[in-house]
């Protein structure tokens, strides 16, 4: 009940997660004003504050459970980057002079003065814009992993930091695991305003099985910062599935030793009689025959109760939950000789997802699940927890991630043959027949027959737009058959009929 808190700034800037800017379980506070409480706008499960046995959505939600912070603001900092907490000067910042002054505090923490009004964070800072600034402020939501042989397509805030409107570039870059650079496109910005941004989005990038990394970056000749020019990020191409509960009846549902249940909802309750336990019948014939599965991650969203750090045994059931009594089911979810994983999760409050890996290790058994074409899971309740899962029918159903080695593939059978080679503006449009057994096309183009100065994976299909093929030389085009890393089966080298 003493907690004083004036002119702190707490920020959320990640996209997903459960957290918190406060988390006050208990007691009052003496005082708390003048401070910024930031969460990602992205992030659905972050919260301003836990106070009251409850979490708080909004400033608004904080200040009236709270009746605190009152001159308190909810706004981005503008941090220099997640690891460097200084403002940025060349951008306004909302915490800039609005903050209290406190006598014991007269110093910075880089030992500057404290300005009267202070700014609100441990940096005290002074707003100063240049003529030429442009840069990225942020990189678009994308999927960290992506199926081979699937477009990713990435984008970027491009921001003007300066006085003036500027036009300018920005491209994208993306490495192999080789640091080779496999692809790149420029998307230009015209007369973007000061201190305005644009959402620029580069063509899609067809992934191969790979580990990625891209930069976005700016350029302008003269520009006067260069520390904000440019943001990196990473994605992997691998296999994986997200399997989901059978839509029918007795799909998912609850069970106990009396031999009485009911399909929907999985729930968990504390009572000793009757104790519910859960189960979940998951389609699993997305996975394809002959796969390795490498990991297993199970999803459930909690959408109502109270979670403890107890443990809450996650078991393999032998009986499908859709012919099978309640009473089996019950027996089988609390087995202690077929446990996949003990679910250890966090306090908190619902609703949130909960997620766990899956400890089924055994190859036979993972090929079993697969030819019989559904996986049976049990949920044995912790001993202090009551909770309600979604069920197949629920919002938030149920989800396995499975992550998976395809079978090995054969050789490609057929020689390809390039069909049509068309121009079409600038751009060139190229067709070309299939090759038994391929799962990707590699093109390759240059100005000399057989060339393969530029080349690209356009993965499982048989045509491709060449983007400003036409604009300057003309190409040579030669197109390859592939599976996995099985040779390639390549066509005859052809000129496309693009001469100026």
């Amino acid at each position: 009940t003493d907690l004083v808190m004036k002119n702190n700034i707490v920020s959320i800037n990640k996209a997903s997660g459960t957290g918190y800017c406060v988390y006050k379980s208990s007691g009052t506070f003496a005082s708390s004003d003048y401070n910024d409480f930031y969460v990602n706008t992205a992030n659905s499960t972050s919260y301003i504050g836990y106070y009251s046995a409850t979490a708080q959505a909004t400033l608004l939600n904080w200040q009236t459970a709270t009746a605190q912070d009152a001159n308190s603001i909810s706004a981005n900092p503008n941090f220099i980057s997640d690891t460097n907490v200084h403002i940025a000067t060349n951008i306004p910042s909302p915490a800039d002079g609005v903050g209290i002054a406190i006598p014991l505090v007269t110093n910075d923490i880089d030992g500057d003065l404290r300005n009267d009004p202070p700014d609100i964070g441990a940096d005290e800072f002074d707003y100063a814009p240049t003529n030429n600034d442009v840069g990225i402020s942020a990189i678009g939501s994308y999927s960290a992993s992506v199926v081979p042989g699937n477009a990713i397509t990435l984008s970027a805030t491009a921001y003007n930091y300066g006085l003036l409107s500027q036009t300018f570039g920005v491209t994208l870059t993306i490495l192999n695991s080789s640091s080779s650079t496999v692809f790149t496109n420029t998307q230009n910005v015209t007369n973007l305003a000061t201190l305005t941004s644009e959402i620029v989005t580069f063509a899609p990038y067809t992934v191969g099985a790979d580990n990625y990394t891209f930069t976005i970056e700016t350029t302008l000749g003269t520009d006067t910062n260069s520390s904000n020019n440019s943001m990196s990020g990473a994605f992997i191409g691998e296999y994986f599935v997200n399997l989901y509960p059978f839509n029918a009846s007795m799909a998912t549902g609850w069970s106990d030793a009396n031999g009485t249940g009911a399909s929907g909802e999985i729930t968990g309750i504390t009572q000793s009689s009757p104790e519910h336990r859960g189960f979940i019948k998951f389609d699993v014939s997305g996975i394809p025959a002959g796969s390795t599965v490498n990991s297993v991650t199970l999803g459930l969203y909690c959408s109502t109760g109270t979670i403890s750090t107890a443990t809450n045994p996650i078991t393999l059931l032998t009986s499908d939950p859709q012919t099978a009594t309640f009473s089996t089911l019950f027996t089988e979810a609390g087995s202690t000789t077929a446990i996949l994983a003990n679910m250890l999760w966090s306090p908190g409050p619902a609703p949130t997802w909960f997620t766990t890996p899956l400890t089924i290790t055994d190859p036979l058994v993972l090929q079993g699940l697969i030819a019989q074409g559904w996986a049976g899971i049990g949920i044995r309740r912790g001993s202090t927890n009551s909770y309600t899962f979604d069920g197949y029918n629920g919002a938030n159903p149920p989800y396995l991630k499975v992550y998976y080695t395809p079978p090995a593939c054969p050789s490609p059978q057929d020689a390809v043959t390039v069909t049509s080679i068309q121009k079409s503006g600038n751009d060139v449009l190229l067709n070309w027949t299939a090759s038994t057994g391929a799962d990707n096309y590699k093109v390759y183009w240059d100005t000399v027959p057989g060339g393969t100065t530029n080349s690209m994976d356009v993965g499982d299909v048989l045509n491709w737009t060449h983007t400003n093929g036409a604009v300057g030389s003309n190409f040579f085009y030669t197109v390859t058959a592939t599976c996995g890393t099985v040779s390639p089966v390549a066509s005859p080298n052809k000129k496309a009929n693009n001469a100026k």
